[in-house]
């Protein structure tokens, strides 16, 4: 570890686990981070004693989005200026990024999410907008084959009115949103 004193910027394609997690966070001038994930299926739920100073944070992961990593990721980086989170979420539960406030991230000003197939409630957002309170670039690229029926109400309705204070947006969301009529259905695509 004390090799790794004097590193700046770290590239690693990598399965996660608790002890690169915490050689990661104690890395003193780490400020650039780009990890590309393995698919895991470790679940690591451990709070450490320390806060990185990392500054760029890029994530991407080849197979599923975990969440419950990335939240505890972003507990201990109190610096972040910027986000990135690309990859696949396959799941049938309903747990969604940014949906309970466990962190503030003061000083984090550009977002950007690709998701495929991710999970996302009304109340995410307005957790997401509360965490990184000086955001001004945000950037949402999100696929999904089949939207729910509730997408637009919710998009428009919760996340517009926060989406829309944000200096700069940039949104593309893909997907089959079926809408039932009275007499047959409808296939909107957008």
């Amino acid at each position: 570890l004390k090799q790794l004193n004097v590193l700046e910027y770290l590239s690693l394609t990598c399965i996660p686990d608790r002890i690169l997690f915490k050689t990661i966070l104690t890395i003193p001038r780490l400020r650039i981070c780009q990890l590309t994930f393995r698919e895991s299926t470790t679940i690591i739920n451990y709070h450490f004693d320390v806060n990185s100073n990392i500054e760029q944070l890029f994530l991407i992961y080849l197979s599923n989005v975990n969440y419950s990593f990335i939240n505890l990721f972003l507990i201990h980086t109190p610096k972040l200026k910027r986000l990135e989170i690309s990859g696949s979420y396959f799941s049938f539960d309903r747990i969604s990024i940014f949906d309970k406030q466990l962190y503030i991230l003061p000083k984090l000003q550009i977002l950007k999410l690709k998701i495929d197939s991710g999970y996302f409630t009304s109340y995410c957002f307005k957790c997401l907008y509360m965490m990184m309170p000086v955001l001004n670039y945000f950037y949402f690229n999100y696929h999904k084959h089949i939207l729910p029926e509730t997408f637009l109400d919710i998009f428009i309705s919760h996340w517009w009115s926060i989406i829309e204070q944000i200096q700069h947006i940039d949104i593309y969301i893909k997907g089959h949103l079926i809408i039932d009529t009275t007499n047959d259905s409808m296939q909107i695509n957008f």
